[in-house]
């Protein structure tokens, strides 16, 4: 079965890239191609992804590392009167690993199932104009901000869930949603079969369960400003060949922006916090519950100027509470769920993904540019200090228990640009990080001892 999904693949992606060789500026997409009738929908994306590693930073990873990942993905759909069926294939794998290399499931899953639903549109339910619907199966999730939870953009997986979920939206953009499901266990994961890009059936644990619900005021509740509020709840227990935290925790949030406007600010405040229990450690003999107390905090405030090019500055700020005290019997970490989106605010992940939202105080500058309706770009600069000193910089796993190392980990300076070359179609981007170490980095006792770390990536992305 695998075999065959990999060769229509291939097939697919031929047939397209010849197409775009062939075809006007604009292409024609593969429906056109095929002829598809009006109940069908084929679409499909291919991305190649370069990446280098100067200095690692991570614990017990010494010398430079490179990785060639590719993620190439083919969503059909069928539309029967209410009725819509989703089905979409997703392989994502590497080249190039070596045993030094930082390999997980966040970069291989190679050919397997990301979407199965069947989903029952209701149109004009309590409201004119307003679109619903009831989903049922194996799918993705964008929510909110993305902080949380995701449909994973720059990295080489995506997040599923397998459940049912709720959807309304009105013709003012408000919002309300719900949602109950189990996330997804992407397979294989034990590093050999990883490096060799072996295939295995993803599984949905049965014994993790992830519900929540959203709700996004209209855009006429606050004048000018939007407002969202959620909540999500986690419960985790051990399976037979499944290790876990043991996780019972709660999160409730809110969010309050502002959208971007030509001569005018812009801005954007999202909290949240956490309770329930977990464990402090994987291992089965770990049985000790935690009382979890944490939260994360995200501050930024923009102008966007109507001058040539767009010119956008922002200053930003994070907040992620640290673990104070690792031998008492509360965890104060916080913890980011499903990974959602960290490169937006964070820089790029892959082989790098220095920051993450957890144990952090990192405040930012930004300036976006676009010189083209078709080009843009940004460059922006970071601190990153501990929230908790004597917990980890999670990423690099380097930890001073005894808090004599300082808070302050290091600067982060990134650049990114996109070209659109057709759009719609194909993109390439380039981007570059440079972490400057500080004294966290350089003195904690397990600090890699290596100098400043450098990143490099380039990719191109068609979508047929």
């Amino acid at each position: 079965m695998h075999k065959l999904l990999v060769r229509l693949l291939v097939l697919l992606l031929a047939i397209c890239l010849l197409n775009c060789l062939q075809a006007s500026p604009a292409g024609r997409d593969l429906n056109d191609m095929l002829g598809t009738p009006a109940w069908l929908s084929i679409t499909g994306e291919q991305r190649t992804r370069y990446e280098y590693l100067d200095n690692q930073f991570r614990i017990g990873r010494l010398g430079n590392d490179e990785i060639t990942v590719l993620r190439t993905n083919l969503f059909t759909q069928l539309y029967f009167g209410h009725w819509q069926y989703g089905l979409e294939i997703m392989d994502s794998r590497q080249y190039g690993a070596d045993d030094k290399t930082t390999l997980n499931t966040g970069t291989v899953n190679p050919i397997d199932v990301l979407q199965l639903y069947a989903q029952f549109n209701t149109p004009n339910l309590f409201d004119i104009n307003s679109t619903s619907y009831l989903k049922v199966g194996r799918f993705t999730m964008d929510i909110g901000s993305r902080r949380l939870v995701s449909r994973n953009r720059f990295r080489n997986t995506i997040n599923a869930f397998t459940g049912t979920e709720w959807k309304w939206a009105s013709e003012q953009d408000e919002i309300r949603r719900i949602f109950l499901t189990m996330p997804v266990q992407r397979l294989p994961f034990k590093r050999k079969q990883l490096k060799d890009n072996r295939s295995k059936g993803d599984e949905q644990d049965t014994n993790v369960l992830f519900w929540g619900g959203f709700y996004r005021f209209s855009k006429n509740a606050f004048g000018n400003n939007r407002a969202e509020i959620y909540y999500y709840g986690l419960s985790e227990n051990d399976s037979h060949d499944r290790p876990t935290r043991n996780r019972h925790i709660q999160t409730l949030g809110s969010r309050i922006f502002k959208t971007k406007s030509p001569g005018g600010y812009d801005y954007e405040i999202e909290g949240a916090y956490q309770f329930g229990n977990a464990h402090a450690t994987l291992f089965p003999s770990d049985t000790n519950k935690l009382d979890v107390s944490s939260y994360f905090l995200h501050a930024e405030v923009g102008y966007l100027y109507a001058k040539p090019w767009s010119p956008r500055l922002s200053l930003e700020f994070d907040y992620a509470s640290g673990d104070d005290d690792p031998t008492d019997d509360k965890y104060n970490r916080y913890d980011p769920l499903f990974d959602g989106a960290r490169r937006s605010d964070f820089g790029p992940t892959g082989i790098y993904g220095a920051l993450a939202r957890t144990n952090m105080i990192s405040p930012g500058l930004r300036l976006e540019l676009k010189p083209k309706q078709n080009i843009s770009g940004f460059i922006a600069h970071r601190g990153f200090w501990l929230a908790s000193r004597k917990d980890a910089w999670v990423i690099s796993g380097v930890r001073d228990p005894n808090g004599n190392s300082g808070r302050f980990v290091a600067q982060q300076t990134e650049a990114r640009v996109r070209w659109d070359v057709i759009p719609s179609r194909l993109r390439l981007e380039t981007g570059a990080a440079y972490l400057f170490k500080e004294e966290f980095a350089k003195d904690a006792p397990t600090a890699n001892p290596q100098g400043d770390s450098k990143y490099f990536y380039t990719q191109a992305t068609f979508k047929f």
